[in-house]
């Protein structure tokens, strides 16, 4: 059966039903008030003939009249009331079929679908009224009725209907036989790809419009194809310039990258070794300074050279609060040098409507104004450079303030034939300057980038001869003073806590006990989760230091036997110790994670000694409400003591603070290359055995450890993709990469050593 036929016998079988319904109602109905109307007169006749003995209150004759009255078809009772309601005679077919009082005060009304009917008729004498007849009849026979009535109907509308519906199909096949025919059409048409067919026009109708219709698209197809080829040619020849233009540039960032890197990285290492030494307050401030934008500069030189990155959409910002003056200074400052040797001037106004602080990416915003800024000096031979920096139009949202940057020079200017495209990739206003000036076509480019990230806009006014103006607006957040910058001194704590400190790494364990030392608490070391649920059993502690990813049993595992108060043969005497994860896994999938396991906190590597502080103190705070009884505060144990005999003079506590921090990082790194040949033979191990749990632990253990030693270097960014490759067991990755590592890690630890 086609679809066509489907439908038509769905709405024929839908319309034999509502007929059905509708009928079989209507003869319900019908025989319903039939009964009750020929009932209504029985029962008024018989009330007729109940008067004289209620006149005269006569319980026989009154019972006499109703054994006569008895053989009415259907009767299941009947009963003669008095005046005041009470049985003066009844009749009953059976026991059962008694009414109830409120049955004889007709005080429930008779419903459509029971199977008995109740009625009442008033005894008059001379308009009078002298009681009542109250009689319930039995409708089983009017049902069964209705019922072979609906049967006969149902037969008789099912054979119409089947005899309509193969009458019906009859004709069907013949109006769908040109529908049929053009389906095939389509078929070979689609199946084939034979755009050459085309249907037969049977009638001047619906379907023979239809045929025309698909025959027109057909050679709307056939023209279109000839088209596309010939578009595909012309394709492939700019695809093969594309991709030889994407070589070029490809060979063009890798020579860039080797050539801009190799002297950044001997500049900064030069100017370390000369902070080493001793020289003149005002040299070691330049020294510093200019090591400092180095780093930037090495910083923004990376992700310049990598536009693939900005490309792709990978380029994230950060935010965070920053001065916008000395962000100013300093990239002025940076280039006063180059506007000097030139003899040209550089200036620099900051409105001062601007609040001092906002918020945003610093580096991304220096790193546009180095370019442009650089770009003015670079262009300009005689006159100078203006730097502006105003509020803007009105803000995007409440809270935040637009800022209008300018830099505007007294240079070559721009032709607007060349302005149209000066932002884009590799471009520049006149090539030939390329020669005299030096330049990638570049710098315009991100710029325009960094701009729109940032939510912004960038643009220029320039003519030949008259200098240029670049500008853009980018909406800042109003920032507050970053905290850094405030530097409060952390308050001591008033109580001491027992800390137990889950922590595989050596290197990480000398960090949080320098913390936990500095602050006056005392602590436990364990090495996994298993040791942890053993000193737990055995020692009463106030809080734990968790690390997520330990070997024999991870944090998770430990964290859910402690929730739960027992592991084996241990009970813990405190399921609902607070447990901190203390982790390098910082993202918000772990964090979700780690909390949704038991753990109230979390506290990512490299500690920062604020938040752990922090922690201490809520600790303590709910300790104290709960009643535990906490020592007092311990005073640090400084491992730089010294007998009073050797010690030349007295030193500040900033001093001894800096001694202290050199001397566990010296600790920290020692205990690193101690570790590392052994750590590195389990991951050789683990891949061995293709234990990719064991080798993600490891290398785990190796990203905290470099959390607190280079936490900003390729060594750490390797060892996080090694611990995600291990857990998505992609061994392929995790094995050049691990290579990878190895190299990483001897050049980290040669700069170290230096």
């Amino acid at each position: 059966m086609t679809k066509l036929e489907r439908i038509l016998a769905a709405a024929l079988a839908a319309a034999l039903a509502i007929a059905l319904l509708l009928i079989s109602a209507q003869e319900a109905v019908m025989q319903r008030a039939a009964v009750i109307d020929g009932s209504q007169a029985w029962l008024n006749t018989l009330a007729v003939q109940a008067a004289s003995p209620l006149v005269f209150d006569d319980e026989k004759a009154a019972g006499e009249i109703l054994r006569a009255a008895s053989i009415y078809p259907g009767l299941q009772s009947v009963y003669i009331l008095r005046v005041n309601g009470s049985i003066i005679a009844s009749h009953l077919a059976s026991a059962q079929l008694g009414l109830s009082a409120a049955d004889l005060q007709l005080q429930r009304p008779s419903r459509l679908f029971e199977n008995s009917l109740l009625l009442a008729a008033p005894v008059m004498l001379s308009d009078a009224r002298v009681g009542t007849l109250v009689a319930k009849v039995d409708l089983a026979r009017m049902w069964q009725s209705i019922l072979q009535f609906a049967l006969a109907l149902v037969l008789t509308l099912g054979l119409s209907g089947a005899a309509a519906l193969l009458f019906a199909r009859r004709f069907l096949h013949r109006a769908l036989a040109p529908i049929t025919d053009l389906k095939q059409v389509m078929d070979e048409v689609s199946q084939r790809d034979k755009f050459t067919v085309r249907a037969q026009v049977v009638a001047n109708d619906e379907v023979g419009a239809l045929s025309l219709v698909f025959n027109r698209m057909l050679d709307q197809i056939v023209k279109r194809d000839s088209q596309l080829e010939e578009s595909n040619t012309r394709l492939l020849a700019l695809k093969d310039a594309a991709e030889q233009a994407s070589t070029l540039k490809s060979a063009f960032l890798a020579m860039m990258s080797h050539e801009l890197r190799t002297p950044m990285a001997g500049i900064l290492g030069m100017l370390k070794l000369g902070l080493r030494g001793q020289m003149e307050p005002l040299a070691r401030e330049r020294v510093e300074l200019a090591s400092k934008n180095a780093q930037t500069l090495l910083q923004i030189v990376n992700d310049l050279l990598d536009v693939s990155k900005i490309e792709a959409g990978k380029l994230k910002l950060e935010t965070v609060d920053f001065a916008l003056r000395p962000l100013l200074d300093d990239a002025m400052q940076l280039l006063t040098e180059r506007a000097g040797q030139k003899s040209i001037q550089l200036e620099l106004h900051l409105d001062p409507q601007i609040p001092d602080y906002v918020k945003g990416d610093p580096t991304r915003l220096r790193q546009v104004l180095l370019n442009l800024v650089g770009n003015a000096i670079k262009f300009t031979e005689r006159g100078g450079v203006h730097v502006a920096a105003s509020l803007g139009a009105n803000p995007h949202q409440p809270g935040q303030v637009s800022i209008y940057f300018a830099v505007q020079d007294s240079g070559l200017g721009i032709s607007e034939e060349a302005q149209s495209r000066l932002f884009q990739k590799f471009e520049q206003a006149d090539m030939s300057t390329t020669r005299n000036f030096g330049g990638t076509g570049l710098g315009l480019s991100i710029c325009k980038q960094l701009v729109e990230l940032m939510g912004g806009g960038i643009g220029l006014h320039s003519s030949l001869g008259a200098g240029s103006t670049f500008y853009f607006e980018v909406p800042f957040d109003i920032g507050q003073r970053p905290q850094q910058e405030i530097e409060p001194v952390l308050p001591p704590h008033e109580h001491s806590l027992h800390v137990l400190v889950a922590e595989d790494a050596q290197t990480n364990q000398l960090i949080v006990k320098a913390l936990l030392n500095d602050m006056g608490h005392t602590m436990t070391l364990v090495k996994n989760g298993e040791q942890a649920l053993h000193a737990l059993a055995q020692e009463r502690f106030d809080l734990i230091l968790m690390d997520g990813r330990m070997p024999v049993m991870d944090g998770l595992e430990a964290t859910g036997h402690i929730r739960a108060g027992h592991w084996r043969e241990l009970v813990f005497p405190e399921p609902q110790i607070p447990i901190i994860a203390l982790t390098a896994n910082a993202s918000e999938q772990d964090r979700a994670r780690f909390l949704s396991s038991g753990m109230v906190g979390f506290l990512s590597k490299p500690i920062d000694e604020r938040a752990l502080h922090q922690v201490l103190c809520q600790v303590i705070e709910e300790r104290r409400k709960l009643g535990r009884l906490l020592g007092p505060r311990s005073e640090p144990q400084s491992v730089l003591e010294q007998p009073a005999a050797l010690a030349p003079a007295p030193i500040s506590k900033k001093e001894i603070r800096a001694q202290r921090v050199r001397e566990l990082k010296g600790q920290m790194l020692s205990a690193f290359k101690e570790q590392l040949p052994l750590r590195l033979q389990e991951i050789d191990a683990a891949i061995a055995q293709a234990d990719w749990p064991a080798a993600a632990t490891t290398v785990h253990g190796i990203k905290g450890c470099l959390a607190f030693i280079e936490p900003i270097g390729s060594s750490y960014d390797l060892s996080d993709a090694l611990e995600r490759y291990a857990d998505l067991h992609q061994s392929d990755q995790f094995v050049a990469g691990f290579e990878q590592l190895k190299l990483a890690l001897d050049q980290t630890l040669s700069q170290q050593a230096s």
